[in-house]
């Protein structure tokens, strides 16, 4: 109607969807997680512009640019004292506070310690987000051979063409896995697939946070090259 914003679907579509899932959050108590807020922001920057009331006019440009600074602040300002915040009212971590560059240097250095001759690991296999972490931290750039499940033993070379079970024995690399859900010595179905693989006692770290929590503690075995 001639009453009405001509802004107004605007105003739906970018407040619309966030409202919708906060509310869903409150009333049924499901998760939410950040990364799914990614593609309700896609008519934001028109958003802003409109409210602004853009134009070629510097005032207006202005009035737009003061409107994002202060929306993008105020998110930053949110995202920081949630992750800060969110260990010591949960009790539990957040993935930014896994100690991931710690686990790295320490997988490395048994590695070395282990094999002092054999050059840097090629392969990590096992848990995806413990295995990710090496490979992105670790100092050798080993490949990752999982097949993506976070918090699960699990490792298939369809889904991983780039290496095998043949590659990781051959080469030499490294396992790991979740050693509070699965214990530390090495499980039977990676012992099946690997009976090379040596273990090494638990990775026990603490997280990246001053909160009361226990530490994580990552299950390791090493595959060594074959000679």
């Amino acid at each position: 109607t001639p009453t009405r914003s001509p802004n107004q679907f605007l105003h739906f579509a970018v407040l619309g969807p966030v409202v919708v899932l906060l509310l869903l959050s409150v009333t049924t108590g499901c998760q939410l997680r950040e990364i799914w807020g990614s593609p309700l922001w896609t008519f934001f920057g028109v958003w802003v512009l409109a409210v602004g009331r853009a134009g070629w006019r510097r005032v207006a440009l202005r009035r737009s640019l003061l409107l994002a600074g202060g929306i993008g602040a105020a998110l930053l300002a949110f995202t920081v004292a949630k992750q800060v915040s969110y260990p010591y009212l949960s009790g539990k971590p957040h993935r930014p506070h896994f100690p991931g560059k710690a686990l790295a240097a320490e997988v490395n250095a048994r590695w070395h310690a282990r094999f002092p001759d054999a050059g840097p690991f090629p392969v990590v296999a096992g848990e995806a987000w413990a295995a990710g972490n090496i490979c992105c931290y670790s100092i050798h750039r080993p490949v990752l051979f999982s097949s993506g499940n976070m918090g699960a033993l699990d490792f298939d070379p369809a889904l991983s063409p780039w290496t095998s079970d043949a590659d990781l024995s051959r080469r030499g690399g490294v396992i790991v896995w979740d050693a509070t859900q699965l214990g530390d010595g090495i499980p039977p179905q990676v012992a099946a697939r690997f009976p090379s693989a040596l273990g090494e006692p638990a990775v026990e770290l603490r997280y990246r946070t001053g909160a009361d929590i226990p530490p994580v503690r990552i299950g390791l075995a090493l595959v060594p090259p074959a000679r």
